[in-house]
């Protein structure tokens, strides 16, 4: 996420990425919270899948933003992963 829309999301009252995944947990409430910020719905969902993907032990950042160009999402996706650890589609 770039500093633009983290500052935005600041503004909104998401200082966390627990706040950020509790206000945008639903479809729904991801579409408002993207109005209410002015961003793309695209743009928070991914913010949204990659705090989910943060939160993971020895995910982070890095990771979390290399994941979200593969089939792996969030967390249920590397959970329910056919071909073993996450390490599998980082490398």
């Amino acid at each position: 996420m770039d500093s633009a829309c983290a500052e935005l999301l600041k503004n909104a009252g998401i200082n966390t990425i627990e706040d950020l995944l509790r206000m945008g947990a639903t479809e729904p409430e991801r579409q408002h919270l993207a109005k209410k910020v002015e961003v793309t719905y695209a743009t928070l969902d991914r913010c949204v899948c990659r705090g989910d993907l943060i939160r993971t032990r020895g995910i982070g950042k890095k990771y979390a933003a290399r994941a979200h160009g593969t089939a792996f999402q969030n967390t249920t996706d590397l959970t329910s992963n056919q071909r073993g650890q996450p390490s599998n589609f980082l490398s």
